[in-house]
């Protein structure tokens, strides 16, 4: 046998079945990794967070675009979904919501 200095690696199969999907494709998604492997989103990253803290592998996040619209989308969603409503004693304003009973009707010459 040489006389040489060995590294010894070792790397769980779940370890190994992840290298092995990145060597085959260079770079992927935890999501794409997670169905290469037959495993949980949470499980990849947990494998993933095990690799990188061992040098073997480096994560790198995608910067977050998002249109201005898709904002405004999920905010209205989330005001239609958990917003409230509440009397208030002033004039109406742009972006009030106004709830009136027509069941008695208006009075001639009223104002709603």
């Amino acid at each position: 046998m040489a006389d040489h200095d060995e590294t010894e690696v070792s790397l769980s199969d779940l370890q190994l079945d992840l290298m092995r999907v990145l060597w085959s494709r260079e770079e992927a998604s935890v999501g794409e990794i997670a169905e290469a492997i037959g495993q949980t989103h949470s499980a990849v990253s947990q494998l993933a967070d095990k690799l990188t803290n061992q040098g073997w592998l480096e994560v790198v996040v995608d910067p977050a675009v998002v249109a201005d619209e898709d904002i405004e989308s999920q905010l209205t969603g989330l005001r239609s979904r958990f917003g409230s409503l509440k009397t208030v004693e002033r004039a109406a304003t742009t972006g009030d919501v106004i709830l009136f009973d027509i069941a008695e009707g208006v009075p001639q010459g009223k104002a709603l």
